[in-house]
């Protein structure tokens, strides 16, 4: 999936979306990370009128660049999907959450609530696309859903490090935090789902490389996540024993140069792997693939 807006239309998304806030729920965003945010799409913008792009590149530092670009995609998204939405489902603190952390998430500390907003932000992002694909959601802990007439539960994970031990402890949690609540709905034939960003482990831009063009763009990020989906294959599904968790979404994103219309693109891309069909019951198998269906992503499996 590509998000090409230009800046200036991304910037009206941006300010819609403060709005929204303001209007609906009495949040605002001042000294807020979307508020940097904004500020720094209006001088990209800026920046492209006059053609100086690639200056401001420089200026701003293009780590500072990746990952307030990649929000900047998400929160348009939420608001396409959840306009409607009224405080109850969504949740006001989850809401101010996203919008607040550090600018930088390499600046986030381990184990504070640091990593918080970003956290809370993918569980949204992933549930807006979830929603959009037509699929009613009906609870944002962190996302519960219902296809088929089955409840199906999603936890989300951003991973900070490549460190097996440390992807096994998040899996860990995720397995525990889904057990609980197929317990909790009394529905035996619920299932799980496990949702892993893995953008901070990915690699991106190097400081004096120039941006890729939108076609390499692409090409390398599903080259570089297909790589790491095979490599660590066997080790994933390895660690999830419980045979009620019948997938997994792998997201990560990438930005590119678009010359024709000096506009800074990004690449979102989604891995959406199932247990090997062997190992699924004919149930969950037609779940799987009605979920695929809905959110046309390819189901993947070595």
């Amino acid at each position: 999936m590509l998000y090409s807006k230009n800046f200036e239309e991304l910037l009206e998304n941006l300010n819609d979306f403060a709005q929204w806030y303001r209007s609906k729920f009495k949040i605002s965003i001042e000294g807020s990370r979307l508020q940097e945010v904004i500020r720094l799409i209006k001088k990209l913008e800026d920046a492209r009128k006059n053609n100086t792009l690639q200056e401001v590149i420089y200026e701003e530092g293009m780590e500072n660049l990746y990952f307030p670009l990649y929000d900047a995609g998400s929160f348009p998204i939420i608001k396409e999907a959840f306009s409607s939405y009224k405080l109850g489902p969504l949740r006001k603190k989850d809401l101010e959450d996203i919008i607040r952390g550090p600018f930088n998430p390499f600046d986030e500390e381990k184990g504070t609530k640091d990593v918080t907003p970003r956290n809370k932000l993918f569980e949204l992002f992933l549930a807006a696309l979830i929603k959009l694909a037509g699929i009613e959601i009906i609870a944002f802990d962190d996302i519960h859903f219902e296809i088929n007439s089955r409840k199906v539960f999603v936890e989300c994970k951003r991973l900070g490090s490549a460190n097996k031990e440390r992807i096994e402890n998040n899996l860990n949690k995720a397995c525990d935090q889904i057990d609980k609540k197929i317990k909790t709905c009394g529905q035996k034939n619920s299932r799980g789902i496990i949702a892993l960003s893995i953008e901070k482990i990915m690699p991106f831009y190097e400081q004096n490389k120039a941006l890729p063009s939108r076609e390499d763009g692409s090409t390398f990020l599903k080259n570089e996540m297909g790589f790491w989906f095979k490599k660590n294959y066997d080790f994933l599904w390895g660690k999830i024993i419980d045979r009620r968790i019948v997938a997994l979404i792998i997201f990560s994103r990438y930005l590119a140069l678009d010359p024709s219309s000096n506009m800074i693109t990004t690449h979102n891309n989604t891995i959406f792997a199932s247990r090997t069909k062997n190992r699924l019951k004919i149930g969950d198998n037609n779940l799987v693939q009605a979920i695929s269906d809905k959110m046309h992503l390819s189901i993947e499996g070595y």
